[in-house]
């Protein structure tokens, strides 16, 4: 509200800015998704599996576009996901076709409950397919910190199952592991390259507001949508990529310091970090680190990421034992 009220003094998007509002009323759900006992896991895994399946049918119709109904199906995820197929050149010389569903980053979520699961006594034999179909369509879907994130978990996970004092050896592969990655497969890659097409952009986005940064748009901000001139896209900008960067333009910098810490810890008195839930935590860390360079956050299907994690965190006893005086 504190963003709305702002953005009536200056220029902004205003039906951008009232998408930001609205969409925070999908946050009060988590008394619900409480009370009732909803299991977010088992949704996550589903909706996963559902991406996955639509993934798989978006590749055959542009492989088989012939094929009845797919073209039509095509359309539907075009119009209704905003999926894309390009090819871009990460690869000196070489370009990488990739296939994403503008949600694709709900998979982190699939991703790290089943992975979870597998180290965990409820694991069960499908899950190890159910991974690799996951890990499949992240891979495919050619977000470079999406893909990021996911090893990061990967190594998260490895490093939960190994015992403590083999957890040395397993540091050292992992950092040799990285070492060989960075010298021999991306040495002369545009995955980190200042020239790459994407990279340009954001850097201009990150430059344009330092350049645009005034002592009170930086204790205050500009309001919900605010426009600023981004010399990456060269254009004026309501919103961009880098979401720290755009909600620190909305409200300035103490408040976003305490909106971040509100997603992590909203309710303290009702939370207890079990020992079970660190998975959890270093899920959310990680998701929230996605979202500085990708526009993953303050959306619908963000934000249920964020219903994920604090029903992770809810001690239901101790919650419900509450209920009736709320």
């Amino acid at each position: 509200m504190y963003g709305f009220i702002l953005a009536q003094f200056n220029q902004v998007d205003m039906p951008v800015a009232v998408q930001f509002l609205l969409a925070t009323l999908i946050l009060p759900l988590i008394y619900f998704i409480v009370a009732c006992g909803i299991d977010m896991d088992n949704l996550a895994v589903k909706g996963s599996y559902l991406l996955v399946v639509c993934t798989a049918i978006f590749w055959i119709s542009l492989l088989l576009p012939d094929l009845p109904f797919f073209q039509t199906l095509n359309q539907f995820l075009i119009d209704y996901n905003m999926s894309s197929a390009s090819e871009r050149e990460f690869f000196e010389g070489e370009a990488t076709f990739t296939l994403a569903l503008s949600t694709a980053p709900f998979l982190f979520v699939g991703f790290c409950v089943v992975g979870m699961r597998l180290i965990s006594v409820n694991r069960r034999m499908f899950d190890w397919f159910g991974l690799l179909l996951i890990f499949a369509a992240i891979v495919v879907s050619g977000q470079r910190a999406l893909i990021g994130v996911t090893l990061l978990y990967m190594a998260y996970l490895w490093l939960t199952v190994t015992r403590p004092r083999y957890r040395w050896l397993v540091l050292m592969v992992l950092v040799f592991a990285v070492i060989f990655m960075w010298s021999v497969l991306l040495a002369d890659s545009q995955v980190f390259s200042k020239d790459e097409v994407s990279n340009q952009v954001k850097i201009g986005h990150f430059q344009s507001y330092l350049d645009d940064l005034s002592p009170s748009s930086l204790l205050f901000g500009n309001g919900l949508a605010s426009y600023y001139y981004s010399s990456g896209s060269q254009v004026m900008k309501a919103f961009t990529e880098l979401t720290p960067i755009d909600l620190c333009r909305y409200f300035g910098v103490p408040l976003t310091l305490v909106l971040y810490a509100f997603l992590l810890l909203p309710f303290p008195n009702l939370y207890r970090l079990r020992r079970s839930n660190y998975g959890y935590s270093v899920a959310i860390v990680l998701y929230l680190a996605l979202s500085m360079t990708n526009p993953v956050m303050f959306n619908s299907y963000g934000l249920l990421v964020v219903l994920w994690y604090w029903r992770s965190q809810v001690d239901p006893h101790s919650y419900m034992n509450d209920w009736p005086t709320r």
